[in-house]
């Protein structure tokens, strides 16, 4: 049981009038129960290290690690271990973007032109690349397309003077401080000029980064590596699922946002006939047994995977990381309908 359980006792309110003792013991169960199924699945999806933490009303209230950040030197997966967290990213980017446009020195309908696969330049908008509906004239389709999510760096960085990077760093993560949260492996050499200690923090930072691991079909793990060591609006931030806490209240706070524009992200997005689509603006959107949720994933194959499970009405958040491609290789999450994966499951059944 972690320290955290007995702060859990706000989610049995809806359970009704019961006794202190009697809530408690109820927490103390859902919250076994609920790591024991983690850890099984862990297991069953051959993932070396995860690292868990839930928030509730920007407190978290349960966090654990299971299994190996480093599996050669038995290193453990905690709470603070640092992962590469993939397309995450792009709620970053998404929340960036968003505040342009609060500022007014963004708009969702502004033109971008993108290159596509075969070298065809087509024109869409931003917030056309905020739902991931540019693939087509009308934005009437949802398609899950990180390499065309990529190009908002480049819108970003037409409303301020800083770089994707530089404003990631000044915006999001110095504000909320986030210290474990590194943009990009190569963050030291964007920044070789940088004569203060942020390069000797940062190069620590990295050399504690759990290691990606590719695992075989019977579950044997071995190092790998990442394609790209950069950062992108789509990819390559690290971080921790306790800064990702942070963050996670920043947002449910309305300190990076208003509460406006943050609901506005987390509806979603209709086709021209009136047809919802599982997107809003830089988020999956869905609804499980009436109620809405708002979430994203992570997959970089042979790498890593990521889990993030909001459910607004509840104040409740799921955040999960892992050192392989585990949490999403064999779920169709890009299709939008994060049930598929049991992880979410789980806690949508314990918790929802």
């Amino acid at each position: 049981m972690t320290r955290h359980a007995l702060a859990l006792a706000a989610l049995l309110l809806s359970l009704g009038p019961a006794s202190a003792l009697a809530q408690q013991s109820e927490v103390q169960f859902i919250t076994a129960r609920f790591e024991r199924y983690v850890d099984a699945l862990r297991r069953q999806a051959g993932i070396p290290g995860l690292s868990g933490a839930i928030i509730q009303d920007g407190q978290i209230v349960w966090e654990a690690g299971f299994g190996f950040e480093d599996v050669e030197r038995s290193v453990p997966a905690s709470p603070d271990t640092i992962h590469y967290i993939g397309d995450l990213t792009q709620i970053f980017t998404a929340t960036m973007t968003l505040q342009c446009v609060e500022h007014g020195t963004l708009q969702l309908n502004r033109p971008v032109r993108l290159t596509i696969d075969d070298g065809t330049i087509v024109s869409t908008t931003v917030g056309r690349i905020l739902t991931h509906t540019s693939s087509s004239a009308d934005g009437s389709v949802f398609q899950y397309e990180p390499a065309r999510f990529t190009r908002l760096g480049a819108v970003l960085e037409t409303c301020g003077e800083d770089d994707f990077r530089q404003r990631l760093a000044h915006t999001i993560l110095d504000r909320l401080g986030m210290s474990r949260s590194v943009a990009g492996f190569d963050a030291i050499a964007a920044d070789p000029l940088d004569i203060e200690h942020r390069n000797v923090e940062r190069q620590a930072l990295l050399l504690q980064a759990a290691k990606p691991y590719r695992v075989d079909r019977r579950g044997r793990p071995a190092v790998s590596s990442y394609a790209d060591p950069g950062i992108n609006a789509s990819v390559g931030l690290l971080s921790t699922v306790r800064d990702l806490a942070r963050f996670d209240a920043a947002l449910d706070q309305n300190v990076l946002l208003t509460e406006e524009t943050r609901l506005a992200a987390w509806t979603p997005t209709y086709t021209p006939a009136g047809q919802a689509l599982p997107f809003g603006l830089g988020w999956f959107v869905q609804s499980y047994l009436g109620q809405p949720v708002v979430w994203h994933f992570s997959y970089v194959p042979n790498a890593s995977s990521a889990l993030y499970l909001k459910l607004p009405q509840r104040g409740l958040t799921l955040i999960l990381l892992a050192n392989s491609d585990g949490l999403s290789n064999s779920f169709p999450l890009p299709t939008g309908d994060v049930t598929a994966s049991p992880f979410a499951r789980v806690f949508l059944t314990l918790f929802g």
